[in-house]
């Protein structure tokens, strides 16, 4: 059965190809294709598709949903809404790669009020600005572990722990992930302001992910 979908398709493939330097042959070999074969699906004036199989193959091999490849933008509300959202971060806290804290910004509030219109003769509804300062929980991902938290009253443990940072460091699992977000926020707001067209931003995007282990 052919999964045809429309020209995002393609154009998602072969926008991850170029973020990842994957050519035609390596997605054959990949795939367990011929690379004509898949020159013929990656044109956009060729009647061939991949096929179901080899769009999960090529999902799997770049580490993205099929919806991400077919453009399915109700599948990204989703995974963006808020309950998505919060149950992401609540996975994060529990997983301990995660530490959380309180920051405190002023905030413009409007609230809307109904007034009863004399003149007029009605209610009418208004909303009055006023500033105020909000207190938000706020959850970052340390780039270094500590010996003495991670060892806690265990004098022993703490030791070991001493001497592993000592010798070999004390980087934690999730530096990358604040090496990545520090270079996206960068191109993130050059793209936010017009500075780059939306495929530039996608492949560096896309390059930046690439480098990130899975685990």
């Amino acid at each position: 059965m052919s999964f045809c979908n429309n020209d995002i398709l393609i154009q998602n493939i072969l926008s991850l190809m170029k973020a990842n330097n994957i050519t035609q042959e390596k997605l054959a070999s990949i795939l367990g294709m011929s690379q004509p074969n898949v020159s013929k699906a990656l044109s956009l004036k060729d009647k061939k598709c991949f096929t179901l199989d080899q769009v999960v193959g090529i999902a799997n091999h770049f580490g993205v949903s099929i919806d991400f490849l077919v453009g399915n933008k109700s599948a990204k509300s989703q995974e963006t809404g808020p309950r998505a959202v919060a149950d992401f971060l609540a996975k994060i806290i529990e997983s301990h790669d995660a530490k959380y804290t309180t920051i405190e910004m002023e905030e413009s509030v409007f609230e809307p009020k109904e007034i009863y219109n004399v003149f007029e003769g009605y209610m009418t509804d208004t909303a009055s600005e006023e500033k105020r300062k909000i207190t938000y929980p706020a959850i970052y991902f340390p780039d270094y572990w500590s010996p003495r938290e991670q060892a806690g009253s265990d004098y022993e443990a703490f030791e070991e722990l001493y001497a592993e940072a000592s010798q070999a460091g004390n980087d934690s699992r999730m530096k990358p992930v604040n090496d990545f977000l520090r270079k996206f926020i960068q191109i993130f707001e050059v793209y936010d302001k017009k500075g780059v067209d939306e495929e530039a931003y996608r492949t560096v995007v896309d390059n930046y992910l690439s480098k990130l282990r899975e685990r």
